[in-house]
């Protein structure tokens, strides 16, 4: 059985006290004013709040609040750039009276062509409804209600499409016939535990069941497996039109390995992106926003400024979208990834797409860039493009970055600026023991929106350095000075928000 551990949101609302639990407190105000808790709204008014916080918001308004904190975060860097890196600071002051305070020129945010339905993966938990419906399959509202989560259909929610909507009904029609329960993140009893479901701009549709063991037999899993296959192949959820099913059956032995079984349909959904065809695993990142994803991408193609003479250094690629749409531009593409899923899936979409100037390795950056920026030394152009995690890039790989000979642009794309801070200041600090090779200088940054209606916005750098010896675009190359007291904190802004995940 699984071991009951205890919910980390419970933890949050004991430490809070009255809190709501979804980490602000009962005092706590949402960017359009709303209360984080009002008893006048109703159920799926304070699910919406909680899963797209600016749904209230003309998009136009979302877009300013969303340019106002990126604003907020590159003032910020600007201010720690000045005091941590004095070598700068007659460069940084010059670039502050060209760009309104800022280190760098901030470009008006890009906008999402669609607003609504956008998100082609969706993970729901399931639960009990406010209403006490059990069994229910949504997002969790975060409330705790008698000791109970609170799990709400999506039905209302505006980025959800309709076709995941529509297998969230099929999939909670199923459960609750079922004589297994759901699972209990409290107590940790229970079976059915998460569904997660991929669409693509064409057929595809694929469907992920997390379902936890317990003490159930190998037979008696098979069934459950067997029933949900024959639910979505021949009955009620046929008409949801899955075309790749899977299941991970858990167990308390292996709690840190994820292993999806096919058992409806194909293994893969295929997306098209800008005239491309990629390949999508059931645990393979992909941009949740397909569309939005394609004005990143012709972005990043910009910035690059790549031609046929440019090695490509994509790192943490995914299933290879970036590189691989800016191949037929370069001489090489390099990716860089740890999922090794996502990996295969890079390989298999070069070879579909005809491109054969990839190479993809797999395995943390950290271990693998600085063997791999080794081999480079002889590349003339060298392009960097980074699309990480949240917390950013390891320090590793950035030492790997500045050593790489020839790379002299960098294209950043950040998904959390405000946890990123510190790679940004990492790649200008001048040569030191710990970072060797020329620092980068910050030319400039745009907010790209691919979440409406969310907070959340993500923010492409771009930095350059010469690697000509000239002594232009240096950014202070001298030995680093001793470390000095650390610097006060910068004086706060009330005309922006604060920078939110």
């Amino acid at each position: 059985n699984a071991r009951p551990l205890e919910d980390p949101m419970l933890a949050s609302k004991r430490k809070l006290g009255d809190g709501d639990g979804d980490g602000r407190g009962k005092k706590a105000r949402r960017e359009d004013g709303q209360p984080a808790e009002d008893a006048d709204l109703t159920v799926e008014e304070r699910l919406n709040f909680a899963v797209t916080p600016l749904w209230k918001m003309a998009y136009d308004e979302q877009l300013e609040l969303k340019q106002k904190n990126k604003r907020e975060l590159l003032r910020k860097f600007t201010y720690s750039l000045e005091h941590s890196i004095p070598d700068q600071r007659d460069w940084i002051r010059e670039q502050k009276k060209k760009n309104e305070g800022l280190c760098c020129l901030l470009e008006r945010v890009r906008p999402s062509p669609v607003t609504t339905g956008y998100r082609n993966k969706c993970e729901f938990s399931i639960g009990t409804s406010p209403g006490g419906e059990e069994k229910t399959v949504g997002f969790r509202l975060g409330l705790y209600k008698g000791g109970q989560i609170s799990v709400v259909n999506p039905s209302s929610c505006l980025n959800v499409p309709e076709r995941s909507k529509a297998v969230v009904q099929a999939f909670q029609t199923y459960i609750r016939q079922s004589d297994l329960a759901a699972y209990d993140p409290v107590t940790h009893k229970g079976h059915w535990r998460m569904l997660t479901v991929r669409t693509t701009q064409g057929a595809g549709l694929m469907v992920m069941v997390t379902f936890h063991r317990q003490s159930l037999s190998e037979e008696e899993v098979e069934k459950e497996k067997g029933g949900l296959a024959a639910f979505f192949r021949d009955g009620d959820g046929r008409a949801c039109g899955v075309t790749s099913l899977h299941i991970h059956v858990q167990w308390q032995g292996d709690k840190n390995v994820i292993h999806f079984e096919n058992i409806l349909g194909e293994k893969h959904i295929t997306e098209d992106l800008l005239g491309l065809k990629f390949r999508v695993s059931p645990q393979a990142f992909f941009q949740v926003n397909t569309l939005g994803a394609e004005i990143l991408y012709t972005l990043i193609a910009d910035w690059a400024q790549v031609d046929g003479n440019t090695t490509l250094l994509d790192i943490c690629c995914g299933t290879g979208t970036i590189g691989i749409s800016l191949a037929k531009k370069v001489e090489k593409v390099i990716g860089v990834e740890m999922n090794q899923q996502a990996v295969d899936d890079a390989k298999e979409n070069a070879a579909i797409n005809g491109v054969s100037n990839v190479t993809f390795y797999c395995g943390k950056a950290e271990d693998l860039l600085p063997d791999i920026t080794t081999q480079l030394h002889r590349c003339l152009d060298v392009v960097g493009i980074v699309d990480p995690p949240r917390a950013g890039l390891h320090p590793r790989v950035l030492q790997a970055v500045r050593r790489c000979p020839h790379l002299n642009r960098l294209v950043y794309v950040s998904c959390d600026a405000g946890q990123a801070l510190q790679n940004f200041i990492n790649l200008c600090r001048p040569v030191s023991k710990k970072m060797k090779g020329m620092p980068f200088r910050l030319v400039k940054a745009i907010p790209v929106d691919l979440f409406p209606h969310a907070s959340h916005c993500e923010l492409v750098l771009l930095f350059e350095r010469n690697l000509r010896g000239d002594g232009e675009g240096r950014g202070g190359a001298q030995p680093e000075p001793p470390p000095a007291a650390p610097p006060p904190p910068p004086p706060s802004s009330s005309s922006a928000s604060s920078e939110t995940t």
